[in-house]
């Protein structure tokens, strides 16, 4: 019972940390600051939309945030593909063209324990 009562606490100090720092953060954006990096925010957005249509990844710029968080899940399973078919295509170095100045040119034997 205790332990439940404390489960109950802590997820009402969350919710009301929560709370207090969404007012904080609209409080920002009503301000002359906030308003200003919301602006900014919003042409960078803008540059990353255009990048985003040119590398052929989103369909149009003129998409709204939360189109392009729904295309990007609805997609999600080619984005991953696509990204597993690039890695593939890169070649890899493979461990037998290593130099000659990494490798051990001479043999060592194995120590052998002196005990105690």
């Amino acid at each position: 019972m205790e332990n439940q009562s404390k489960q109950g606490g802590s997820f009402t100090l969350g919710f009301g940390l929560g709370a207090a720092a969404g007012a904080a953060f609209a409080h920002f954006l009503g301000s002359a600051e906030g308003t200003a990096v919301q602006k900014e925010l919003e042409s960078e957005l803008g540059a990353v939309k255009e990048e985003l249509v040119k590398k052929g990844l989103l369909p149009s710029a003129d998409m709204s945030l939360v189109e392009i968080v729904s295309h990007v899940m609805t997609n999600m399973a080619d984005f991953v593909e696509e990204a597993e078919t690039q890695s593939k295509k890169r070649k890899r170095p493979s461990k037998k063209t290593t130099s000659s100045l990494t490798r051990k040119t001479t043999k060592s034997k194995p120590k052998k324990f002196a005990g105690v």
